[in-house]
């Protein structure tokens, strides 16, 4: 905003004042921020009543004003308690004033005048006159000051009402969303609504919902993303992370206005944020509060552990202002909800039953009765008809005779060689690897071997001619010197060869081969190998045998580990399962092996692992690492067990 501005406050320069405060109502109602705003209006004023300094005090609720915005010189006055006792009572009074100054900025007169908004008192705006501007001068000049303050007023009017509608459509959507959220009745349902709308409610750019289960935390959903992938590095890190904070119990946020965390929390944080690419990180672990009657025996709300966490990322910026106190209230909504969509899936017909006693109608009363008839018959029928009972497992297919192929030394792989499914020979080449160090060494050790050997050359040359006869003979030419620093050079030179030597030898290794006859099963090494550094003992390639025997390698939940060895003991156990890559097509194997005792796998869970040999496994197109979902026959059960007893010991390790 260019407006005319005086030299001096004696009017030594004329302007047009209405055109002037014109200019300033339209900059107060333009779109800009708090700092923009008071930037452009403190240089303006302070130009047009011809004052030394300008600032505005923003005055909070029975506090002294203290100086958030200021033009050349005010900053000197926020340090004085004098002016800063009588800004406060200005504030107080919503008068313009006229003060004295207080020598820390000049002598001369400090128009002071409050700026308001619909909710009282916000600030003060001042401007400091010069020491020779009379008394009369300062006067007029302050009723300019206080039309400037006025416009001020309706900037912070537009702001504050801004505010308030931002806040409002903001508890809509928060209304909107729990109704939405207590009205499903499904876990992927709920899951989508707490990340997908949660995440407009909260401000962050990504929010995750985490279930506990038992000692254990699972990721359900994620913001944007259709299926996470639960066995990602990224995604077991943050599990990790969720299950420390969880014991902990507290709110954890990272980066900006980090919260105290235990030793423990920091290490799995530190963990986190290596692949995460966030500038804040908050984890709201939830739990669903006891009823009313434990809260007044106790004399406070008594808390079960968390069941639910949300984990809140923002990666450009800050959080918004309210974004914690959402996070909590979406978080404690999200834990009960979560708990009703788990106690009423595992019920049978409970959730039905549920909705028809919302109805309070006859009509619902009576097809409720109806369905406990059909209940009660149902029960019956689940205990006395049998049922297969086949026990779901995970696992992949490895080859039975391979062998891996690791880098020899830190390098980068040059050339990739081979490709998935091709075969090689013993000895035959994989690929190529190129170590900038090493050539440097080889290098450097091959010119100081040439350097050495121009030593040795000189000297022999030297020791050649000290050998004839000559009276200026000095002590520098004896032979016996000569022969002695050649002999000294000659051990050099054996030791700089072999060390050439050996680092020839080491830039063969380099060239990776095959140590076996076989099949690479390496699944599409060059997206993961070519042109990307490796470190010495990195996996990169696997060859397997040419006869194509491959195995299934699965791991059983320790539940299951008595229905399984009872079959085994009962006769051969067959098994089908599917390609998790492929699963139009089933496949049958027979089980060789069974682990005599129980391990723990990578997420430190009790399992069982069985060896399943499949039958015709070219037809798989095999290849290593490759995840299968089996499920094994473990004879008959009642057909109620065989459909229910995944969801009672789903009740168990919620209740116990």
């Amino acid at each position: 905003m260019d407006a005319a501005r005086p030299r001096s406050p004696e009017g030594s320069q004329l302007f047009d004042v209405d055109s002037f405060l014109d200019d300033l109502g339209a900059l107060a109602q333009a779109e800009q921020s708090h700092e923009r705003f008071y930037g452009q209006l403190l240089e303006s004023s302070r130009l047009a009543l011809g004052a030394e300094a300008a600032g505005f005090w923003q005055a909070a609720r029975g506090r002294t004003p203290s100086l958030r915005h200021g033009r050349r010189q005010v900053g000197a006055a926020a340090t004085d308690p004098v002016l800063a006792k009588r800004l406060k009572q200005a504030a107080r009074s919503g008068v313009p004033q006229r003060l004295t100054g207080s020598g820390r900025v000049g002598r001369g007169w400090v128009l002071a005048c409050p700026v308001r908004s619909a909710s009282g008192p916000v600030g003060v705006l001042t401007h400091h006159l010069p020491e020779e501007m009379t008394e009369q001068t300062a006067d007029r000049l302050l009723e300019l000051a206080a039309a400037i303050a006025e416009i001020a007023d309706d900037f912070e009017l537009r702001r504050q009402v801004a505010a308030t509608g931002d806040t409002l459509r903001r508890l809509a959507r928060v209304e909107s969303l729990l109704l939405r959220l207590h009205r499903a009745w499904k876990l992927p349902e709920v899951a989508r609504l707490v990340c997908d709308q949660g995440r407009r409610v909260v401000g962050c750019d990504r929010l995750a919902l985490l279930e506990a289960q038992g000692s254990r935390w699972r990721l359900i959903a994620i913001s944007g993303v259709e299926t996470p992938a639960r066995r990602s590095d990224a995604v077991r890190k943050l599990e990790r992370l969720t299950r420390v904070v969880a014991m902990d119990g507290q709110l954890l946020v990272a980066g900006e206005n980090p919260t105290e965390a235990a030793p423990q929390v920091e290490r799995a944080l530190e963990a986190y944020l290596g692949d995460s690419e966030c500038r804040c990180l908050v984890v709201s672990p939830g739990a669903v509060p006891e009823d009313e009657d434990a809260e007044q025996c106790s004399g406070r709300l008594q808390r079960r552990r968390p069941v639910v966490a949300l984990v809140a990322e923002h990666y450009a910026g800050k959080l918004p202002e309210n974004a914690l106190p959402a996070l909590e209230t979406l978080t404690a909504h999200a834990a009960i909800a979560v708990e009703r969509v788990q106690t009423v899936g595992a019920a049978p017909l409970l959730g039905w039953l549920t909705r028809l006693g919302a109805g309070r109608s006859l009509r619902a009363l009576a097809l409720a009765g109806l369905a406990a008839a059909l209940a009660a018959a149902a029960a019956a029928s689940l205990v006395l008809v049998p049922a297969e009972l086949k026990i779901a497992a995970e696992g992949r297919l490895e080859p039975v005779d391979s062998s891996r192929v690791f880098a020899p030394c830190d390098a980068t792989v040059d050339r990739l060689l081979v490709r998935h499914g091709q075969r090689v020979k013993v000895g035959e080449p994989l690929l190529l690897l190129r170590s900038s160090e090493l050539q440097l060494d080889i290098e450097q050790a091959e010119a100081e071997l040439a350097t050495a050997k121009q030593e040795v050359a000189a000297l022999e040359t030297a020791k050649l001619r000290a050998g004839i006869p000559s009276r200026d003979r000095s002590p520098e030419t004896d032979v016996s010197a000569l022969a002695a620093r050649i002999a000294a050079l000659n051990q050099s030179v054996e030791a700089k060869t072999r060390r050439v030597q050996l680092l020839q030898e080491e830039s063969q290794r380099l060239r990776v081969v095959s140590p076996t006859a076989g099949v690479v099963t390496s699944w599409k090494p060059a997206d993961y190998l070519a042109g990307r550094p490796v470190r010495r003992g990195q996996r990169l390639l696997e060859v397997a045998a040419s006869d194509g025997q491959w195995r299934i390698e699965l791991e059983t939940p320790d539940r299951d580990a008595g229905h399984l060895l009872r079959a085994v003991e009962s006769g051969p156990v067959s098994a089908s399962f599917v390609v998790k890559s492929d699963p139009a097509t089933t496949y049958r194997g027979r089980v060789l092996q069974v682990a005599s005792a129980t391990q723990q796998n990578e997420s430190g869970e009790p399992v069982l692992r069985v060896v399943v040999a499949p039958e015709e496994a070219k037809d798989l197109a095999p290849r290593s690492g490759m995840v299968v979902a089996a499920k094994l026959d473990c004879g008959q059960a009642p057909l109620g067990y065989v459909w229910f007893h995944e969801a009672w010991e789903a009740l168990q390790r919620v209740w116990f």
